[in-house]
C-alpha cells in the first residue's frame, strides 16, 4: 500500500494486518474487428479448474473494471454510464465489468420485487454484451445497508435486537466498533425469522432465484455472484487471526449452498461466484470449501492488502478446490505505478480481474485515521472516469490510468497457458502455452478454434511485429487482435510481440 492508495482500502488493510477474451463466435472471420464482435445470444462461459473456458474450449481470460451505482436507485444508468463507456473498454480490449445489484432495490419490501429495476439493469448488460463483455451479476453491499449509511441489505432484513445503530464513525470502521452491524450479520447468518417469520436468507435465496430466472437468458452474463465481501459478524476478531476462523467459515459454507442451490435451479448454466469472508482482503487464510455442486464455479477474492499473498492463496485455494479464480476487486488507488505493479503481479498469475473502478461515486462517508492518509485520494478519485455525467475526455477520464490498465493480453488461448507478460517500457508482450487442455480437467478444443491476444493501439502506435513458434498468425498485420492457429505437431507455442521499427 502506498500514501496515495484509497483511504477505504487501506483502513480496512491496516485493521487487518495490525491484528496479525472476449470469446469470438466461431462463425466469425479472423480479420474481424474486436468492434464487430459481439458476444452471441446463448454464449456462456464454463470452467475447467481455476479457468474459464468458452464454448470452443479455449481458455478465458477476463479483464475489465467495476460499475457499482451505491445511490438510489442503483441503476448503472442513472450514476449515467452509458454506451460510450463501453465503446472505450471495447477499443481498449477490456471484455469484463462487474455489475452492481443492490438487494435492498431488488426486494424493497418483503417478497415483492422491483422488476422495473432489473430491467435497467439488465438493459445495461445487454449493451455491454452487444459490445464484447461479459457482465459479472454481483449483489453489492458496504457496511450491511442504508441503516449504517451504507448499502445493500433492506431496512425489514436488519435485524438488530435493539442495539444502537450510533456512533457510526462511517466505512470501513463500523465494522468493527459498532455491535449492531455485528449482530445484522449474525442473525443473517443464522437464518434468524424476519418479516412473516420467513427466514433472512431464505427471503435472500428467493431474491436471487428470482434474478437468475430474469438473466438465464440474458446474453453476456459471465456470473453471478452471491454477495460482496461478506463480514463475519461477531467472529470477526478471530477470523482476523492469522489462522482465520474455521468455525464461521463452516456456517458461511451452508449459506453459499443454500443460496447457489436457489441459483442453479432457475439457471443452471451459468457460474456461480462466491466469495471468502471479507477478511481475505487482507490476506487472511480461508477454511470456506467448495460449496457448490457442479463445474460452473467460481472464487470471487479481492487481494487489496499483501497482493502477492492474496494472489498466492487464491492458488492454493484453487489447487484444492478445483474453482475458478476471478480477481473481483483490485486497484482502489490513484497511484499509476501502483496499479502497473499490481497488474504485473497479476499477469505473473495470469489471473483475471476487474479493477476497482471504472467511475466511483460513494453513497457513503469513507473515513480512516491520520495515517491512513488523505480521504480526498478516494470516493470519485478512484475512477478511470470522474464524473460519469462529464465529457469522455481528459481530465475527467484519467488517460494515465487506461495506459497503466490497457495492457496486451490473450484473452482467448487454444491451449494451457503456461506464462504471460508485459514490459510497459519496452512494450514487448510474450506468452507460451501448451496447445492441450490440461491434463488434470479434461476438455475438447473445437477444431479451428484461434488463440486471441489483444494488443492496444495505444502501446503499438506505429505497429507491431511478432515473432512466433508453434503456431500460425492468421490476422492481418497490425490487427488489435492478434490471432493464432496451432501447428498440428506443437508441443509448444511461443509468442513474442514488440513494437515495429526495433
Amino acid at each position: 500500500m502506498t500514501n496515495k492508495q484509497s483511504a477505504r482500502r487501506r483502513a480496512f488493510a491496516v485493521l487487518v494486518i495490525a491484528s496479525t477474451m472476449v470469446p469470438i463466435p466461431a462463425a466469425a472471420q479472423a480479420a474481424a474487428d474486436p468492434a464487430s464482435s459481439p458476444i452471441a445470444a446463448n454464449a456462456r462461459l464454463d470452467t475447467s479448474g481455476r479457468w474459464f473456458v468458452d464454448s470452443q474450449g479455449r481458455i478465458v481470460i477476463i479483464r475489465g473494471f467495476n460499475m457499482i451505482n451505491k445511490l438510489p436507485p442503483y441503476t448503472l444508468s442513472a450514476a449515467g454510464f452509458t454506451e460510450e463507456d463501453a465503446i472505450i473498454m471495447q477499443r481498449e480490449g477490456f471484455n469484463g465489468v462487474r455489475v452492481g445489484v443492490i438487494y435492498s432495490a431488488v426486494e424493497p419490501s418483503p417478497g415483492k420485487y422491483d422488476d422495473r429495476y432489473l430491467e435497467d439493469i439488465e438493459r445495461s448488460v445487454r449493451m455491454l454484451a452487444s459490445h464484447g463483455i461479459w457482465s459479472l451479476i454481483d449483489f453489492h453491499q458496504d457496511a450491511w445497508g442504508p441503516t449504517f449509511k451504507g448499502q445493500g441489505m433492506p431496512e425489514w432484513a436488519t435485524l438488530i435486537d435493539g442495539l444502537p445503530t450510533t456512533p457510526n464513525p462511517g466505512f470501513p470502521a463500523v465494522y468493527m466498533t459498532l455491535p449492531a452491524v455485528s449482530r445484522a450479520f449474525d442473525n443473517f447468518w443464522h437464518n434468524k425469522p424476519g418479516p412473516g417469520g420467513v427466514g433472512l436468507q431464505d427471503r435472500y435465496a428467493a431474491a436471487w432465484a428470482h434474478v437468475a430466472s430474469r438473466f438465464a437468458k440474458v446474453p453476456g452474463v459471465m456470473g453471478y455472484e452471491i454477495m460482496n465481501e461478506p463480514f463475519p459478524g461477531s467472529p470477526w476478531p478471530e477470523c482476523m487471526s492469522k489462522v482465520g476462523c474455521p468455525g464461521f467459515d463452516k456456517l458461511f459454507d451452508e449459506f453459499n449452498a443454500r443460496i447457489a442451490k436457489a441459483i442453479q435451479r432457475r439457471d443452471p448454466n451459468t457460474i456461480v461466484f462466491y466469495e471468502p469472508n471479507v477478511l481475505f482482503d487482507g490476506a487472511i487464510p480461508t477454511y470456506v470449501a467448495r460449496p457448490i455442486k457442479g463445474s460452473r464455479v467460481g472464487f470471487s477474492f479481492h487481494p487489496y492488502a499483501r497482493v502477492s499473498r492474496a494472489l498466492g492463496l487464491a492458488d492454493q485455494y484453487a489447487a484444492l478446490t478445483r474453482t475458478a479464480l476471478l480477481a473481483s476487486e483490485w486497484g482502489a488507488t490513484t497511484e499509476t505505478p501502483l496499479m502497473k505493479s499490481i497488474a504485473k503481479e497479476m499477469d505473473d498469475g495470469m489471473m483475471s480481474w476487474l479493477y476497482w473502478a471504472w467511475a466511483n461515486k460513494p453513497g457513503y462517508e469513507v473515513t480512516g485515521g491520520a495515517e491512513l492518509g488523505d480521504v480526498a485520494e478516494g470516493g470519485p478519485n478512484h475512477g478511470v472516469v470522474y464524473d460519469l455525467t462529464g465529457p469522455r475526455a481528459e481530465p475527467n477520464l484519467r488517460e494515465d490510468r487506461l495506459n497503466a490498465l490497457a495492457r496486451p493480453y490473450p484473452r482467448a488461448v487454444t491451449g494451457t497457458p503456461n506464462q504471460f507478460s508485459f514490459d510497459p517500457a519496452t512494450r514487448v508482450f510474450t506468452l507460451t502455452y501448451f496447445p492441450r487442455a490440461v491434463p488434470a480437467a479434461p476438455r475438447t478444443i473445437a477444431a479451428g478454434a484461434q488463440t486471441e491476444i489483444f494488443l492496444p493501439k495505444r502501446h503499438y502506435k506505429n505497429g507491431y511485429k511478432t515473432t512466433v513458434t508453434g503456431a500460425t498468425v492468421v490476422s492481418p498485420d497490425n490487427a488489435r487482435v492478434l490471432r493464432l492457429t496451432n501447428q498440428s505437431d506443437a508441443k509448444t507455442v511461443t509468442v513474442r510481440v514488440e513494437p515495429a521499427g526495433r
